[in-house]
């Protein structure tokens, strides 16, 4: 029987069809998945003292649960995330949220390209964990630049992969918005990483307030090849343990963040948390050369003040048949 799973992660819907007689099962891939649960186990047992009271936040605690999300207790993470946005939002402040980015520089802003696909005029807001709540931190800034990479493909979303560049800087400050690292190595099957952002509950569901962490596993390739014809430069990742644990749609171009690293990007899903698959990730460090060529040379374009030419990408998105988380 055939059935839709595969679901990009921006706020915009699309899928493609897949045969699900041909999707295997965990136990189809030897002891390493089996050894990961082990370690999904244990890392559980040991790290209740990082999650806190769900009932706190009512309506939304349960589908917390369902979806593996929490909020822990350490806030370090939450300064490396920014919300990308529409340049003016609709109704209220946070409804024009589309994806997430991460901080690699006081003017620079690491997302996924199909992000921008279909618009030119963006905002980013730093700052704050809270999608519709502004505090004294929360700053909204005009993007100046897209620097997308020239390989992106719309359709199997190769080099999902965008630097984008500000008008000003953000005033980091270590506390509120911070830098993170970008990978001295690639990663490592069996890796625990955190991903972050205010995506949707569950597919279909309501998007998060606030900012809502999951802790996921780096996957082994011949797992991540049964998902799709899985192509170089990329990586999947889910929990062994509790394949109910992803991200969804409004999480893409967030952090997978693996020991305090930026390893991957979100780029696209089958679904959100269905059985026997994994959120897919752009692998940073396949990309760190382009990186930091890029963002050298941003940095002299900016400081001589002289104009970027923003890339086109040259194609129309077909949300028919592929989706974006």
């Amino acid at each position: 029987m055939n059935f839709f799973i595969h679901n990009s992660r921006n706020v915009f819907c699309s899928k493609i069809i897949v045969d699900a007689n041909n999707k295997k099962r965990n136990n189809d891939y030897g002891t390493d998945v089996k050894v990961l649960q082990g370690h999904a186990l244990e890392k559980r047992n040991n790290d209740n003292n990082n999650y806190i009271d769900y009932d706190r936040y009512n309506n939304e605690s349960e589908k917390f649960l369902v979806t593996g999300g929490y909020r822990p207790k350490n806030k370090y993470l939450y300064k490396y995330i920014v919300s990308v946005r529409r340049k003016y939002f609709t109704h209220y402040f946070g409804d024009d949220h589309i994806c997430g980015g991460s901080i690699i520089g006081p003017r620079l802003i690491l997302s996924a390209a199909h992000c921008f696909v279909n618009d030119r005029q963006f905002s980013v807001v730093v700052g704050s964990k809270m999608r519709m709540e502004e505090d004294k931190n929360t700053r909204r800034l005009r993007v100046k630049e897209l620097r997308c990479h020239q390989e992106f493909n719309e359709t199997t979303l190769t080099a999902d992969i965008c630097l984008v560049v500000l008008y000003q800087d953000m005033n980091l400050d270590d506390r509120v918005s911070a830098i993170i690292k970008l990978p001295d190595s690639p990663p490592k099957t069996g890796m625990v990483c955190t991903s972050l952002g205010w995506g949707r509950l569950y597919e279909n569901g309501p998007m998060v307030n606030e900012l809502v962490c999951t802790d996921l596993y780096i996957m082994p390739k011949r797992f991540c090849d049964h998902l799709t014809s899985f192509e170089m430069n990329k990586i999947c990742a889910t929990d062994p343990f509790d394949d109910e644990k992803d991200t969804c749609n409004g999480d893409s171009g967030g952090p997978l963040i693996c020991n305090e690293t930026l390893t991957g990007i979100v780029s696209y899903g089958f679904g959100c948390a269905l059985k026997y698959t994994a959120g897919v990730y752009t692998e940073v460090y396949a990309y760190l050369d382009w990186i930091k060529a890029n963002r050298s040379a941003l940095l002299i374009f900016n400081r001589l003040n002289i104009p970027v030419i923003v890339i086109n990408f040259g194609f129309t998105l077909q949300r028919c048949i592929h989706g974006l988380r």
